[in-house]
């Protein structure tokens, strides 16, 4: 890169040297040295020949880290609090959850735990597909297939079966197709048939839905696109007191900069759109609710059915003694961190033997990691004897990080809450997954070339145990954030 001259200038006067000295970089480095305070955080400071600084951490900075975390746990780090709406998840009704709506709800909600432990107010929307063309067209298939639906409600359980059928006669079928829109129109406003046929088929749905948020571990609150029906005039007659709302081809159409697709806020049959909610969902958002923050976790076999058959595969790697109390973590812990490890706008192949790998950046690696460090803690109290308890309280003083294997798991456990800091910047959970990758190979590093339990100093059996339980600490944190639950013994 070249500098301009203004440039070199602003330059040289913040390190204070001359603009001569910038094609030296071991001289700008040294003076940047030399303009450090005195501070609890850097051991020694030096300049490399080509002007890189290298820096060593104060050894009481990573002591008074694991101290704080093996006494108080894991602090997040200070943030001002904010009121914060998470939109996912958001399956449509009448039709089976897939893989799309899987990746929201995970990001989603491991979006929430993060936002939950900084201290925000957070609610957990699940903006379900339950209203739109798709009624129309399922009422209609429905009335025509049982006359008497509402004196003799049918069983209609099955339905993929339902819609697959009803979408086939709205494809095939004019006079099909317009007594759907019509029925959509009758069920926004209000027809007492159309709205009890929709209320079986939201119920229905709303059952299977609650399965796998069940699997999973998810809560959220169901506000579909029906709650918004009502506000939508208002916001339409507001748009157009505003100048914004035009006609168009018999529609009420709003044009935005920069977009060549207007939004439909009312179509020219009377009916409304997802643009429509959409606008009346934002307004709701922003000035009911008073949101200070809105995150919409965007978007074949079933999820239901991803969750189950991930589970039963795991039962080949895991102990026949650990199966059942395992089986289940691991499986739905690898579906997740699986799709969470990933970047969210990234595509990737949905892979059971890749995701349940023992080795690599696999939930199963990190959960066989963490059983491993659990495992440490637990002889050390039943073979030896080593109550942990009993000198948590003077970790200060007994942590001693003599080696580099020991001190480069100290400096991963210090950059958690920084790492917190960038998932909720970036709002990127991927993020935290490459923390806990790192955070364990830290620990294989450790445990492999120290010994923690059989050596012959109790001062340092006692400093590395801390170690260990500062990690499992944060560890199981990471997990709790991820939404994946550990497994104390595998």
């Amino acid at each position: 890169m070249k500098l301009i001259p203004e440039q070199q200038q602003n330059i040289s006067r913040r390190a204070g040297v001359g603009v001569e000295s910038l094609s030296q970089p071991k001289l700008v480095a040294d003076r940047i040295i030399a303009a450090l305070p005195e501070n609890p955080v850097t051991a020694a400071v030096s300049a490399a020949p080509n002007g890189f600084i290298n820096i060593t951490l104060s050894p009481a900075l990573l002591v008074n880290t694991i101290t704080t975390i093996v006494t108080q746990g894991l602090l997040p780090p200070p943030l001002p609090k904010k009121r914060v709406l998470v939109d996912f998840s958001s399956p449509n009704i009448a039709k089976e959850m897939h893989v799309g709506h899987l990746r929201s709800t995970i990001i989603g909600d491991a979006l929430c735990r993060i936002f939950e432990f900084v201290g925000h107010d957070v609610l957990r929307v699940n903006h379900v597909g339950d209203w739109g063309t798709q009624f129309g067209m399922l009422i209609t298939y429905l009335l025509a297939e049982y006359p008497d639906f509402l004196t003799n409600p049918p069983d209609i359980s099955d339905l993929t079966r339902i819609y697959k059928e009803s979408k086939r006669r709205f494809d095939a079928d004019e006079q099909f197709k317009e007594t759907s829109r019509l029925n959509v129109v009758r069920l926004q406003s209000g027809d007492a048939t159309c709205r009890t046929i929709w209320q079986s088929l939201c119920d229905i749905s709303r059952k299977e839905f609650q399965k796998v948020y069940d699997l999973l571990d998810i809560r959220l609150e169901e506000v579909g696109e029906s709650f918004y029906n009502p506000m939508i005039p208002g916001v339409i007659d507001e748009l157009r007191n505003l100048g914004l709302v035009q006609p168009d081809e018999g529609m009420d159409i709003v044009k935005l900069p920069h977009f060549t697709i207007p939004l439909i806020l009312r179509k020219s049959d009377g009916g409304y759109g997802y643009d429509s909610t959409d606008m009346a969902a934002l307004k709701h958002r922003l000035f009911n609710l008073k949101r200070d923050w809105i995150v919409a976790a965007a978007n074949a076999t079933t999820t239901e059915e991803i969750a189950n058959l991930a589970a039963k595969k795991v039962k080949n790697i895991v102990p026949p003694e650990e199966i059942e109390a395992s089986a289940q973590k691991i499986g739905y812990g690898a579906v997740k961190y699986f799709d969470l490890k990933q970047h969210p706008e990234t595509n990737y192949i949905f892979s059971y033997e890749n995701m349940l790998n023992t080795k690599g950046d696999t939930a199963v690696y990190l959960l066989f990691a963490y059983a491993r460090l659990a495992s440490i803690l637990r002889k050390a109290e039943e073979e030896k004897n080593i109550v942990l308890a009993t000198f948590t309280a003077q970790a200060t003083s007994l942590l001693t990080l003599a080696t580099p294997e020991e001190r480069a798991l100290a400096f991963e456990l210090l950059q958690f809450g920084d790492v917190i800091g960038t998932v909720l910047q970036e709002l990127l959970p991927n993020r935290l997954c490459d923390y806990i990758k790192e955070l364990s190979v830290k620990f294989t590093e450790f445990v492999t070339k120290c010994q923690v339990l059989n050596n012959d100093d109790i001062a340092v059996t006692q400093s590395r145990l801390l170690l260990c339980e500062a990690t499992r600490r944060t560890m199981r944190q990471c997990f709790a954030l991820l939404g994946i639950e550990p497994c104390e013994r595998i």
